[in-house]
């Protein structure tokens, strides 16, 4: 995952994965951090608290359900073994890249 997830946001995700995989009997570890990172996820509930997580949820207080909808979709994708196609290429911008290295 690209980002920190909190313990309660986690479980529910670990249910939602469960659900999809009824008929199997898994062990669900969840990562956090990847090469990219999109700060804290919170629960709808955490978000409204505005403690350090839910403060630090900068998609806003709709983020853990668009989050939840989406890794629905993917096991029920990696369970009926579907495999979906990407919309568009991904630009290489690598030559276009702005750096403020300047050589000694």
């Amino acid at each position: 995952m690209p980002s920190e997830w909190t313990t309660m946001l986690g479980r529910r995700l670990r249910k939602i994965i469960q659900n999809v995989f009824s008929d199997e009997q898994l062990i669900i570890p969840i990562a956090g951090l990847s090469n990219v990172y999109i700060d804290y996820i919170t629960t709808f509930e955490e978000y409204l608290e505005q403690r350090y997580e839910g403060s630090s949820n900068v998609f806003g207080p709709l983020t853990e359900s668009i989050m939840l909808k989406e890794f629905h979709v993917l096991a029920t994708n990696i369970k009926n073994n579907i495999q979906t196609e990407d919309e568009d290429e991904i630009a290489d911008l690598s030559n276009s890249q702005v750096t403020t290295f300047i050589p000694s």
